[in-house]
């Protein structure tokens, strides 16, 4: 609950990322989505990015302005989509 929650997510290795599949319950998703990867070069952090075109090892990703009026969202299913390097 709250103006925004985020998840991250690391991964192993790098990957390239092409698309990400987000299912929120009913009710409680959000209006704005951030983005930010990092591509593991001293925290080099990418603010915002075309996701088809992004080599990262870290995701994170940032739900803002719930449809809730509590602040709350609720992700049933997260799938990143794309290829291990």
């Amino acid at each position: 609950q709250g103006t925004s929650q985020w998840v991250s997510l690391d991964f192993p290795r790098p990957v390239k990322v092409s698309q990400l599949h987000v299912q929120f319950q009913g009710g409680f998703s959000s209006r704005l989505c951030t983005l930010e990867g990092e591509d593991g070069r001293a925290g080099n952090a990418v603010p915002r990015f075309q996701v088809e075109e992004t080599v990262l090892d870290k995701l994170r990703i940032t739900f803002g302005s719930s449809t809730d009026f509590f602040g709350r969202v609720v992700v049933y299913h997260l799938g990143v989509l794309g290829e291990r390097l």
